[in-house]
C-alpha cells in the first residue's frame, strides 16, 4: 500500500471514528485508508482504545449538549457517499471491485469487506486455504464473548478481526513479516506481525477453537 501524502491529525482521526468529521473530509480520509496502511492502523488503534475505555459506539453514543456534536444523520452519510464518488472521479485510487475492498472504513473504525469478509465467514483455519489471497490462521473467543480470527493478505497486511453483529470489526492490523518473492503481491503468510500478536494477547480469553468448534460456530453465524 502506498501513502497518498495527506496528513491527518489525531483529532481528525478520532472524529472520523466517532462519526463527527465533516462529510467531505470523512470521504477523503476513508478513501486514503484503502491506500495508506499507517493511517489504517491509526484508525483501528483509535477504535480499539474507544472500545477498551467503554466509550459507546458512534451509532448509539449520545453527545453532551455542550460539545456541539450530533450523531451522524442519514443526510451526513448521504453527503459522505457522494463525496466518496467525487473523490474517486478526482483521482483517488480506490480498489476496483468488491473482491479487492478488503478493509472498509466506517464510523466505528474498520470492517472487513469483500474477499476478506467471505474468508472470515467461511474458512476453517486448520485447512490452511489461501484462496483469493486470504489466509485465516487462528480463531478464538474474546473476553467480551465475540469470536475473533487472525488473517493475512497477499498484499502484505495481516490483522485481527472480531465478529460484531453481522460484520467483522478489524481490531488490529500490521505488516506481515517479509517473505520472498518480493513485490506488491505474494503468498499470504501464516506468520503474524508483532502488533497482531499483541492484539491476540490482549483479546484472547481461552484456547484456540478446534476445527470442529469452528465449524459449529460458523454454522451458527459466529454467535
Amino acid at each position: 500500500m502506498s501513502t497518498t501524502g495527506t496528513h491527518w491529525s489525531d483529532a481528525q482521526v478520532r472524529a472520523f471514528v466517532e462519526g463527527t468529521l465533516d462529510a467531505p473530509a470523512a470521504a477523503q480520509l476513508g478513501a486514503q485508508v484503502q491506500q495508506d496502511l499507517a493511517l489504517a492502523e491509526r484508525v483501528a488503534r483509535q477504535r480499539a482504545q474507544r472500545r477498551q475505555s467503554g466509550a459507546p459506539e458512534a451509532a448509539s453514543a449520545p453527545r453532551p449538549a455542550s460539545s456541539g456534536h450530533r450523531l451522524p444523520t442519514p443526510l451526513w452519510w448521504g453527503v459522505t457517499l457522494v463525496a466518496v464518488v467525487i473523490a474517486a472521479l478526482a483521482g483517488w485510487k480506490l480498489p476496483r471491485g468488491t473482491g479487492d475492498a478488503t478493509l472498509l472504513p466506517d464510523a466505528n473504525g474498520l470492517a472487513a469487506g469483500g474477499r476478506l469478509a467471505q474468508a472470515l465467514d467461511e474458512r476453517i483455519a486448520a485447512e490452511g486455504s489461501k484462496a483469493g489471497g486470504v489466509l485465516v490462521s487462528l480463531t478464538f473467543q474474546a473476553g467480551d464473548g465475540r469470536y475473533c480470527r487472525t488473517f493475512s493478505l497477499d498484499s502484505g497486511i495481516d490483522g485481527l478481526a472480531c465478529r460484531d453483529g453481522t460484520q467483522w470489526r478489524v481490531e488490529s492490523i500490521g505488516r506481515s513479516p517479509e517473505q520472498a518473492p518480493a513485490g506488491p503481491y505474494r503468498e499470504a503468510s501464516s506468520e503474524l506481525s508483532p502488533s497482531v500478536i499483541a492484539a491476540i494477547s490482549r483479546w484472547q480469553a481461552g484456547d484456540a477453537l478446534t476445527p470442529e468448534q469452528e465449524r459449529r460456530v460458523r454454522d451458527q453465524g459466529w454467535r
